[in-house]
């Protein structure tokens, strides 16, 4: 009957140490390096759990958040306001910002439209 006392707890103490647990904290403390590295602008690839790619899984649309006056620009233009944004993206050229818009228009062609900050359109 006394050997019930010792063994039933060590059986306790073994099964609840051999669950794994070192393991999954591991693979959640590698999950979230991963999550906290630093992005790429032109990565638009997200990885699943197995290790395969999914390419094109972000939207490219909501890829730059445009400024007030160049979303001002395109609601104000007859043409665009019209079409689909299809993409955007934003580079910095001699301090200057560029937000490179692509648009679907009406005859399902694609256009590529460079607004300055101040929303004027680039020449």
């Amino acid at each position: 009957m006394k050997t019930q006392y010792i063994i039933y707890p060590a059986m306790v103490a073994m099964l609840s140490t051999a669950c794994g647990k070192s393991n999954v904290n591991e693979q959640g403390i590698e999950a979230q390096n991963e999550m906290s590295t630093e992005l790429n602008g032109d990565d638009t690839t997200m990885v699943k759990r197995d290790g395969t790619l999914l390419s094109g899984t972000l939207d490219e649309a909501d890829s730059t958040r445009l400024p007030a006056p160049v979303i001002n620009a395109i609601e104000n233009d007859e043409v665009l306001s019209k079409s689909r944004i299809i993409s955007t993206s934003s580079k910095i050229e001699n301090s200057i910002t560029v937000y490179e818009v692509e648009f679907e228009l009406s005859d399902q062609s694609n256009k590529t439209v460079e607004f300055l900050e101040n929303g004027n359109v680039r020449q």
